[in-house]
């Protein structure tokens, strides 16, 4: 069974980042100023792929094996050259993580979905809240709309 990657992606690849927690994978994305040093770090020490379009990276002590860095001006170019350097599913549990802070979902509690708006309420049957921000989510046409673009990328 092929292990799950795990992913860092600096503060330069947030969108990347939100697409792979959309995919389900564990992404980490630095916020605000942290030290390159301590970014490689991080990876070393939780065993997470550095996605970074920063080339002095790869200047460091075992950075091949760590870093994957994205050479293109093109959000569809970083996607493909994820495919190719990683065999990477973007359909590996979609949907299944936090896009804001990571986390697993969870199935939203009642009385968080008795919150919700009525129409929300009335038009889906499932709900899922991030256990730690505490951000809602169900299966709308934006859900919809994502699985087709996680396909859609599986293909590039």
């Amino acid at each position: 069974m092929k292990k799950e990657i795990r992913f860092l992606c600096d503060s330069m690849c947030g969108d990347i980042a939100l697409w792979l927690r959309a995919a389900g994978h564990d992404t980490l994305l630095v916020k605000g100023e942290m030290a390159d040093k301590e970014i490689y770090k991080t990876a070393i020490q939780e065993q997470r792929i550095l996605i970074t379009r920063d080339k002095e990276f790869l200047q460091r002590k075992g950075a091949q094996e760590i870093v994957c860095l994205l050479t293109s001006n093109h959000f569809n170019q970083h996607i493909k050259l994820l495919n190719q350097k990683l065999s990477l599913n973007w359909v590996f549990k979609p949907l299944s993580r936090c896009l804001l802070c990571n986390c697993i979902l969870e199935d939203a509690p009642l009385e968080v979905i008795d919150k919700l708006k009525p129409k929300i309420r009335a038009d889906f049957n499932k709900f899922y809240i991030c256990p730690n921000c505490k951000r809602v989510y169900w299966p709308g046409g934006h859900a919809t709309r994502m699985l087709d673009k996680l396909r859609y990328f599986q293909t590039l």
